[in-house]
């Protein structure tokens, strides 16, 4: 499994799952979870798994550039991977989302250096399709400056809205030392692709989705800082208002200025923060491991309070 701090055991689990379009778990602190869409692929007849054990997606397969389809070992399971010829165009990959009719949406981002990753591709996002498998270049998003030499990356954070059938894609393309100018874009699905919204002047990271008091948030994590923000949403799931500053991993774990990679929430209602470190450029980190920040929201004073802090990979 590849160490580099910003693909570490990027997999998506799907089996056992289905698009769960509209099925949200309600608690009591105020969060509605939305349920994330994994359908499962047509061609995944082809893979030759064990019916009914566990598989998933997978960025970071040892000695494998792009995107694999693992089944996981467990008793009387051996690993098995799978691959479809293309599966490595993009170079090597970030996120993966899976739609509610099994197409996967993907993001690239380079690993140690530029070699498989073509720069001026890094706001690329791409698609797998579910009944061919075949990966293409789905829709290449604008960004306010090109790439250079003291930023490799573009998109780097991918979510999917089962309810609206809209991606979400966090991107730091162009940015430098004297300019923020990253983006946040909300892209429709169903019929062309097209950029629905657009929140210039932000570098993020990670980003979740919930509804916050009754009001769907798109939450985010700073590139550039320790802070995770959040925006309130319309019904067409463009954005609503300013970002607001929510919480921050700022002097917490062990480096203390941690950087959000991953926003995600559990059934219960409470916001896990992937925090690694991140300044922009490709070396290796020495600490491959992730802390992850376990966030509860109070109702009552409208503040999220840090439950607990642990290591592992979110």
């Amino acid at each position: 499994m590849k160490g580099f701090l910003l693909v570490t055991a990027s997999l998506l689990v799907l089996a056992g799952a289905g698009c769960r379009k509209n099925e949200t778990a309600v608690n009591e602190t105020g969060i509605t979870v939305i349920a994330e869409c994994k359908g499962a692929p047509g061609y995944l007849t082809q893979a030759g798994f064990i019916p009914g054990k566990p598989f998933g997606f997978s960025v970071a397969e040892k000695g494998t550039t792009g995107l694999s389809l693992v089944q996981f070992p467990g008793p009387g399971v051996p690993y098995k991977q799978f691959r479809l010829p293309g599966w490595d165009i993009a170079g090597h990959l970030g996120a993966v989302v899976t739609d509610k009719s099994g197409n996967s949406y993907l993001i690239p981002r380079p690993f140690i250096n530029t070699l498989k990753n073509d720069p001026v591709k890094q706001n690329t996002i791409y698609k797998v399709d579910s009944e061919t498998g075949k990966m293409t270049a789905y829709i290449e998003l604008p960004s306010e400056k090109q790439p250079h030499a003291g930023n490799p990356y573009g998109l780097l954070g991918l979510m999917f809205d089962c309810e609206n059938d809209l991606l979400y894609a966090s991107s730091v393309a162009g940015s430098g030392l004297d300019a923020e100018t990253g983006s946040i874009y909300a892209i429709r699905t169903y019929g062309e692709p097209k950029v629905l919204a657009t929140l210039a002047g932000v570098e993020a990271m990670g980003i979740g989705l919930c509804y916050l008091d009754g009001k769907k948030v798109l939450f985010f994590g700073k590139a550039r800082g320790s802070e995770v923000y959040g925006i309130a949403l319309n019904a067409d799931g463009s954005f609503e208002g300013e970002p607001l500053k929510v919480l921050s991993l700022e002097k917490l774990g062990d480096r203390g200025d941690d950087k959000p990679r991953k926003i995600r929430f559990d059934a219960r209602g409470n916001m896990h923060v992937s925090g690694i470190v991140f300044n922009f450029n490709l070396a290796n980190s020495a600490d491959k491991q992730e802390n992850i920040y376990t966030f509860q929201y109070d109702p009552a004073s409208k503040q999220w309070r840090l439950l607990n802090v642990r290591k592992g990979i979110l």
